[in-house]
């Protein structure tokens, strides 16, 4: 999905105007969700966009803190009747057991742990890994025209390799073309366990990207 393109203000009092009506979109979401209404209520978005919650939801946004803690796009991301980040639920490990017992305890405890180490499978990978597989592109990144034809033409000729094809992606970057298309993306942690919102790899078996 591409962006839509900025628009140009005519004067500084109808800039002045944008920003301020952009400003109030966090007190209104917040204001809605704490008076028990679902409603949508966009994030701030630069100034000349207009960006909706389902971009948001497509962009995977819905799985990140920030979205909740401001009550954006309740509607649209789920959060509507949930008391804590349902994006989080899946991470808290099993109920805690009865006291009583030292097992119970070391039991309890590794639960909290595990809670504690929660990683959203959705998440953008930190290290260039996605699953098992190593594609080289740690967090946000930019992929143009250049980069993807260097992927494909690497991928064709090495028969599927991925270190092939991450030098593929590294010669492509040296001959951008200004201009030209171009849009952020990242590959997630844990592809099996994140479909929603994401794309299957053309280049890496089992692997799966989205924008961000």
């Amino acid at each position: 999905m591409k962006d839509p393109p900025p628009t140009a203000f005519d004067s500084e009092a109808e800039k002045a105007e944008a920003e301020a009506e952009a400003k109030s979109k966090k007190s209104q979401a917040r204001a809605a969700f704490e008076e028990g209404e679902c409603v949508d209520v966009a994030p701030p978005a630069p100034l000349g966009t207009d960006w909706t919650c389902q971009d948001q939801m497509y962009w995977g946004k819905c799985a990140e803190y920030w979205m909740w803690a401001n009550k954006y796009c309740a509607d649209t991301c789920g959060y509507c009747g949930a008391e804590t980040f349902p994006y989080a639920a899946a991470g808290a490990g099993a109920d805690a057991s009865p006291q009583g017992s030292e097992s119970d305890a070391s039991a309890s405890g590794a639960g909290e742990a595990e809670a504690e180490e929660y990683v959203d499978p959705c998440a953008c990978s930190p290290d260039g890994l996605s699953g098992d597989v190593y594609t080289g592109v740690a967090g946000c990144n930019t992929m143009t025209i250049s980069q993807l034809m260097g992927m494909a033409y690497a991928s064709s000729t090495s028969g599927g390799s991925s270190a092939a094809t991450e030098i593929g992606r590294q010669f492509g970057a040296e001959f951008n073309i200004p201009g030209t298309p171009k849009f952020n993306y990242c590959y997630v942690v844990n592809p099996s366990k994140c479909k929603k919102n994401t794309e299957p790899s053309p280049f890496y078996e089992g692997v799966r990207w989205k924008f961000c």
